[in-house]
């Protein structure tokens, strides 16, 4: 079976990528350990967009579903994905979904995943995002991000 998603990762000023791992069903997740912190509203919220990811199949990709790996307080609220170098919210507070959200990723295309997470309390935390996925009609299979993620509540001690 070829891979049929990669990991791309994507560079910003809180993170550092190296390394490379291999993640179950043939597919390659390069990257190395990394966290980002962002400071959510008065609701909870913060949206986080630094994981990239390729459709490296012979056939279109579909994401069903983006879990959090490890996570203490923290959940994700609602996910999308931006195709190629479309604009992404990056980090920052809050999360608005748009209104006809992307899931397919075609052949050789790449696509940021942007997470809204949801935090329980003062701090929450999460090892990684890790995305569900069809290729065709085969059974779901997950690809894990390597970016771990922090999320501060609106008033407690911040990030850095």
């Amino acid at each position: 079976m070829a891979i049929a998603v990669q990991y791309v990762g994507l560079a910003a000023a809180a993170v550092l990528v190296a390394g490379c791992t291999e993640v179950g069903d043939g597919l390659r997740s390069p990257g190395g350990p990394a966290e980002v912190c962002v400071p959510a509203d008065a609701g909870g919220i913060a949206t986080i967009s630094l994981d990239r990811f390729k459709n490296v199949a012979g056939h279109p990709v579909t994401i069903v579903g983006v879990s959090l790996v490890g996570g203490h307080d923290l959940q994700v609220a609602g996910w999308y994905a931006v195709l190629g170098d479309g604009p992404t919210p990056g980090v920052t507070h809050g999360y608005t979904p748009p209104s006809a959200p992307t899931t397919d990723l075609p052949v050789g295309e790449e696509a940021t995943v942007v997470l809204g997470l949801q935090v329980a309390g003062d701090e929450g935390r999460a090892e990684a995002s890790e995305v569900t996925y069809t290729v065709g009609s085969s059974r779901p299979r997950t690809v894990r991000g390597h970016i771990a993620h922090r999320v501060v509540a609106e008033g407690a001690p911040g990030c850095f």
